[in-house]
Formats: C-alpha cells, sequence, structure tokens
C-alpha cells in the first residue's frame, strides 16, 4: 500500500512539474500583411527572428487574408520579417515576449512592390 502511495505522489509531482514548465510557452504572436492598395499578401514567407543577432526562430505562411501566427514563443526579444516574390521584404519594430501567457499583435507589415520578383527559370531534366 505505502508503495502504491508513493507511485501516485511521484506520477503526481512529476505532473505538476511538466505543467508548470509549459506555462511560459502559452504566447501567440499574430499580424497582418497588407500591400501598397491596402489589400492582404497571402502566403508570404514569415519569420520569427531573435534580436539582437536576427536568428532565425520560427516560420510561417500568411493565409489568404494576410494574417499569420506564431504559437508557444518563448520569453526573450524578437522582430518579424515578412518576404513574398514581386514585394520588398518588411520588419518590423523590435518587441518583448514576457514569461506570461498572453497574444502579442504586431502592427500591421506593409509591403511595397518590389524588385524581388523572379527574373529567370532554369528548368533541367
Amino acid at each position: 500500500m505505502l508503495k502504491t502511495s508513493y507511485t501516485l505522489f511521484f506520477i503526481f509531482a512529476y505532473s505538476l512539474v511538466a505543467y508548470a514548465q509549459d506555462t511560459h510557452s502559452a504566447v501567440k504572436i499574430s499580424g497582418s500583411l497588407t500591400n501598397d492598395q491596402n489589400k492582404p499578401v497571402d502566403y508570404a514567407s514569415v519569420s520569427l527572428l531573435r534580436v539582437p543577432d536576427s536568428t532565425f526562430v520560427k516560420g510561417t505562411l500568411s493565409n489568404e487574408s494576410g494574417l499569420y501566427f506564431f504559437e508557444n514563443v518563448k520569453p526573450g526579444n524578437y522582430l518579424v520579417k515578412a518576404t513574398s516574390v514581386g514585394y520588398s521584404k518588411d520588419l518590423s519594430k523590435p518587441f518583448y515576449v514576457a514569461d506570461v501567457a498572453y497574444t502579442i499583435i504586431v502592427p500591421e507589415l506593409r509591403m511595397h512592390k518590389g524588385s524581388s520578383s523572379l527574373q529567370t527559370v532554369m528548368r533541367y531534366g
């Protein structure tokens, strides 16, 4: 009986420790991409970068409405970079993610027509 009680206690304690370690990762980052005509930029590549060295942390694509999301972001300083064919890249201002569960909404990124379109497509085979 005592052995069973100890086993149940350790399973319960382990569960609490695992839950406590995961609570800080409930931070969600969201934002939107628009073009010069204030229309959504869909399927753009969006990167979450660590500040100050611009280390890649996570990546995603914007949806049909130009919205993007990053989930389970750890505390630290970050910025968002957006790129898409036919547009110049855009960067958000740096922001801080604290060790608390909440959502950060990055101000809208406005992507301008640029020279980043494909010039040549090579086909081999």
